[in-house]
């Protein structure tokens, strides 16, 4: 949206509608206030915002829901930046926004996850104090070396049991209880065996990791599921140490075993949480690749395999250059190359050529990832945009143009040959004919004759040069002459023409012209192809920029069909007669509800 400096909303683009619900044209009417789109609870926040933003003359950058015309909400980030003027003022304020509803909702799902693990980690903390205080308290009273290893071992985590050399248990920490239910007592008499509280999938492992112990083997950080007393289901880890005297015989085992349920949660929760990214990824629709500092291809999402017809095994391994064509490989490498020393690639066009040699210009964004301590570079990852459609398009409008402009240049030869070449052919035989001896005709008829001939070359010089650059133009303005042409038009036209304009000053040379041009192209396309009955022409003039709005109600057309038919130079010469001066060409329509075309020039 663009709005000049008296606040008024000037321009809208169509994909106002797309976000909104809302008709850019019922914008721009002032049927719709772009203001009642922003969500209650955040619409004085938004206001104030932008506000403060223009009175400081500043840019701002804020994020809020809008209410679209269905009720439902979006959430939307808005950048209110300054649009200056040739001599660098202030001219206006333009508004774009971007829909970021699903950022938004996936930003809100990982703050959640974040903050239930944060929460979990501070408790794990507060546990690990709290224990690890009560440990360092009861030390302190320790007396001797058995005593402080018993205490040890009672009021550790770790549940620690001795066995003798066949494998009856004749020892165990208090932990047994606190991670079992049981007392340690039934564990000791065999009123419980431990056997007995492993879970039925994971028995069979575990008696052979026991079976193992028992003939002398070490066992470390062996994982299995138990049940407690009340039915509750704990992981538990086990390391089985041998016990020798110092004549080297083997008199038992002793285990440890430690409560590491709360740890396989949260790699449960890092492994879902690590799917969902992994989900982002694969089923994105904008191709994704990621690479080392060494340039090799390490991922290759399944959106530029489908661009590229390369598969991920095809790429996945080798060098970036490998999608680079052979002319613009040096270039787009040192691009590449250049992400790890923080010069990212920002909407940078570099083309790659697919597996069937064809070439696709790619917009790039990329950012660089980071190993956990978040100093060393380890990778660049780069999203990736295909615009050869657009690039298509621009290469066939400015062949249409420069058709056009020779179509133009033929003209006028053809008139200057068919037309003055004879006239003047004329002038030069009368003047012959003057010069001869013994004239039966009179020497005053043929003066005559050459007379009106002349005045006939001098009418079609006229009339070439209006074509040109009309007279009423170059002497009377821009503003004046296109209302000249209206009344003229008036006369053997149906249409009713609507003109209003507040300046009848003159510019400079260049931008008369293409005002005028473009403006007479948009009548003539009103009358001729339009069927309006009404057509609105309005030129208003400010500080540094001049605007023309002109719409009709005519049957209108489909804008992408019209742009896409190399026939239509019309509003291909517009656009480009415009937009060659630095200026901004906008034009809106659909079937049946008219055309809206409006443009700015900067003076």
């Amino acid at each position: 949206m663009f709005f000049d400096k008296k606040g008024i909303l000037t321009y809208c683009s169509n994909s106002f509608e797309k976000l909104t619900g809302q008709k850019p044209g019922d914008l721009l009417k002032g049927l719709v206030k772009y203001r009642s789109i922003i969500h209650p609870d955040n619409h004085l926040h938004v206001i104030n915002t932008i506000n403060n933003s223009i009175l400081n003359e500043q840019s701002c950058k804020l994020e809020f829901r809008i209410v679209m015309s269905n009720i439902s909400e979006k959430y939307v980030d808005a950048i209110l930046n300054p649009v200056y003027g040739s001599l660098g003022e202030i001219i206006g304020y333009g508004l774009s926004l971007r829909d970021i509803t699903e950022l938004k909702k996936n930003e809100i799902e990982l703050l959640k996850k974040q903050y239930r693990l944060n929460r979990t980690n501070k408790e794990l903390e507060r546990i690990i104090e709290l224990r690890t205080s009560d440990l360092q308290q009861k030390s302190a009273h320790l007396a001797d070396s058995r005593t402080q290893f018993q205490n040890f071992v009672n009021y550790s985590a770790i549940w620690e049991t001795f066995h003798d050399a066949s494998g009856r248990i004749i020892y165990s920490s208090n932990a047994f209880e606190k991670i079992t239910g049981y007392p340690v007592s039934d564990l000791l008499t065999e009123k419980v065996k431990i056997e007995n509280l492993v879970h039925p999938d994971d028995l069979s492992d575990f008696a052979i990791k026991y079976s193992s112990a028992l003939i002398g083997e070490r066992v470390d950080d062996f994982e299995f599921r138990i049940f407690t007393k009340n039915h509750e289901i704990k992981w538990v880890s086990e390391t089985i140490h041998q016990i020798y005297l110092d004549d080297g015989s083997r008199i038992g085992i002793r285990s440890g075993i430690k409560d590491v349920s709360f740890r396989r949660q949260l790699q449960k929760e890092l492994f879902e949480t690590k799917g969902y990214l992994e989900n982002l990824f694969n089923y994105a629709n904008v191709p994704i690749i990621v690479w080392q500092t060494d340039g090799k291809i390490i991922r290759f999402n399944p959106a530029f395999e489908r661009l590229t017809q390369y598969t991920a095994n095809e790429v996945i391994g080798k060098q970036i250059d490998c999608l680079f064509p052979e002319k613009t490989k040096e270039i787009a490498l040192q691009l590449f190359q250049n992400t790890v020393h923080l010069q990212a690639l920002n909407e940078t066009e570099i083309p790659i050529e697919c597996k069937n040699g064809d070439t696709k210009v790619i917009v790039w964004n990329s950012a660089l990832v980071h190993e956990q301590t978040n100093k060393t570079i380890t990778a660049t990852i780069a999203q990736g945009q295909d615009i050869s459609g657009r690039v298509e398009a621009e290469k066939r409008v400015f062949s249409a143009i420069i058709e056009a402009e020779e179509r133009e240049r033929s003209s006028f030869a053809r008139e200057l040959h068919d037309g003055l070449g004879p006239l003047l052919s004329s002038i030069k035989f009368g003047y012959e004919w003057l010069e001869r001896p013994g004239l039966k005709t009179p020497r005053e008829e043929i003066i005559k004759k050459i007379a009106a001939n002349t005045d006939e070359a001098i009418r079609t010089v006229k009339e070439i040069s209006s074509k040109l650059s009309p007279y009423v133009l170059t002497n009377f303005g821009p503003v004046f002459a296109i209302s000249s042409y209206i009344d003229k038009i008036s006369q053997i036209h149906d249409t009713q023409f609507h003109f209003e304009s507040n300046t009848d000053k003159r510019f400079n040379p260049e931008i008369e012209v293409s005002l005028y041009r473009a403006t007479l192209e948009c009548i003539n396309n009103a009358i001729k192809h339009a069927k309006a009955e009404n057509v609105f022409i309005s030129i208003i003039h400010l500080d540094e920029s001049i605007t023309v709005d002109i719409s009709d109600d005519g049957i209108g057309f489909e804008l992408a069909k019209e742009l896409e038919n190399p026939k239509g130079l019309g509003l291909f010469n517009m656009s480009n007669r415009i937009k060659s001066l630095g200026g901004d060409f906008k034009i809106f329509s659909e079937p049946e509800k008219g055309v809206h075309i409006s443009f700015l020039l900067y003076l």
